[in-house]
């Protein structure tokens, strides 16, 4: 269980930061619900409910896949590329390098899910 710990860990430090650019946005422009229409705001906002829709779940995942008592290499792999790739996607959207979204929902998003699942089924059965 100690390493969903670490990568919960991880990912709410990402969360913190995703909530932080929101906060900023909303300051700065003066906006206390919704967006404005500011589409910088828009995009802050679905990073954050992107993040908050994806990753809980696959750290369910992780959980159950612990108990388990799951390879640690499969773990720590669901872990790092949910990790990685949530970092990618959540800077492609902030920084509007679209380009680089595609990879983050690769990596942090099919990926890490697709794997969970398959792990969870395997060692269901």
């Amino acid at each position: 269980m100690s390493i969903v710990a670490l990568y919960a860990a991880l990912l709410g430090l990402i969360l913190f930061f995703l909530i932080i650019s929101v906060i900023r946005l909303r300051l700065r422009h003066r906006v206390s619900l919704g967006d404005a229409g500011n589409a910088q705001l828009q995009t802050a906002i679905r990073a954050h409910g992107n993040f908050t829709e994806i990753v809980p779940f696959v750290l369910v995942l992780m959980v159950v896949l612990a108990q388990l008592q799951a390879s640690i290499y499969l773990l720590h792999t669901i872990g790092t590329l949910l990790v990685v790739g949530r970092c990618i996607h959540a800077y492609s959207l902030l920084t509007q390098k679209l380009t680089l979204r595609p990879v983050g929902m690769g990596l942090g998003t099919f990926t890490p899910l697709l794997l969970g699942v398959a792990g969870c089924l395997y060692y269901t059965f």
